[in-house]
C-alpha cells in the first residue's frame, strides 16, 4: 500500500498455480478535512427544549431568546467523499467505557 496526495495505490499479486499475477488499483482517499458547509434541509436535528433542565443556562440557546439560528441548517460534507450521518447508539456501542473529553 502507497499513500501519496489523496490516493492510495495497491499491488494485488495473485497465485495461479505455478504463476503469479500482480495488479494495482488506484483508489481515491477520503480527506474529512477539506469541503465545505452545505445547506441541509433536515436541520437542526436538535432544538435543546426537551432536555433543559441538564442544560446550563450558558448553554441553552434556544431559552435565552438567541435570534440567530441559521447556522443549525448547515452540514459539513468533505470533498470527493460520502460522511455518513452520526449515529448515537453505533457511537454508544464502539465507546464502552472510555471518557471523552473536549477542549
Amino acid at each position: 500500500v502507497h499513500e501519496e496526495a489523496g490516493e492510495k495505490s495497491e499491488l494485488h499479486i495473485t497465485e495461479e498455480g505455478d504463476k503469479y499475477s500482480a495488479s494495482s488499483s488506484k483508489k481515491k482517499v477520503c480527506n474529512y478535512a477539506k469541503g465545505r458547509w452545505v445547506l441541509d434541509s433536515r436541520r437542526p436535528l436538535y432544538s435543546g427544549f426537551k432536555c433543559k433542565r441538564w442544560l446550563s443556562e450558558m448553554w441553552a440557546c434556544r431559552l435565552t431568546q438567541r435570534p440567530d439560528f441559521g447556522y443549525e441548517a448547515y452540514k459539513w460534507q468533505p470533498e470527493n467523499c460520502y460522511m455518513p450521518d452520526f449515529e448515537r447508539s453505533a457511537f454508544l456501542k464502539r465507546m464502552p467505557d472510555k471518557t471523552i473529553a473536549f477542549v
